[in-house]
């Protein structure tokens, strides 16, 4: 697995991949989209197609692919998962290409109030304050919002156009919308 491939998947988990538990088999990433994705789905399956055993399915209105089970999968769900819950890795750090992959999963821009947001809701209010420190890093300032039971993450306005910038060379064509360029 490439170093590449490791950024993927740590920005996908951040996101919507999920590592799935086989009993006493090991792990495999799943990746799961609507249809409506289908041209991510596909992206996603190219950064990973040596890790897999066949090509991207549909299934009702999804389309998904899963890699290969293997040690290393189920390294990583120890190391995300506690039980079936996603939790975040104490040695976690963001770069730009990991944070375009949780945006492109779990982010969204809304134009009205020209902000950003990334979707957050399966990680505790420390973990969140630990994606805050980590965003920091990367220059982006934001705010935890509470989201009915739950919170998320809003860049701040005046960081709004860093925050394209900082992941703008890593959308797939087919999300530009997501930072505000028309399809």
């Amino acid at each position: 697995m490439t170093k590449r491939q490791q950024d993927f998947i740590t920005g996908k988990l951040l996101g919507d991949g999920s590592l799935e538990n086989r009993g006493t088999a090991n792990s495999r990433l799943q990746i799961r989209h609507s249809i409506r994705q289908k041209d991510y789905v596909n992206w996603c399956y190219q950064q990973l197609r040596n890790l897999t055993t066949s090509i991207p399915k549909q299934h009702k209105k999804s389309y998904y692919f899963r890699t290969k089970s293997s040690p290393v999968f189920t390294k990583l769900r120890q190391e995300w998962y506690e039980r079936s819950k996603k939790l975040l890795p104490s040695n976690l750090s963001l770069s730009p290409y990991i944070l375009s992959i949780w945006y492109m999963d779990d982010g969204y821009y809304d134009r009205r109030r020209d902000s950003v947001w990334l979707c957050t809701h399966c990680f505790t209010l420390n973990e969140l304050q630990r994606l805050i420190d980590a965003l920091i890093q990367l220059g982006i300032h934001c705010t935890k919002i509470r989201d009915r039971t739950h919170f998320k993450l809003r860049v701040i306005s005046k960081d709004t156009q860093k925050f394209f910038n900082t992941v703008r060379p890593y959308i797939v064509p087919s999300l530009l919308y997501k930072i505000g360029i028309a399809p």
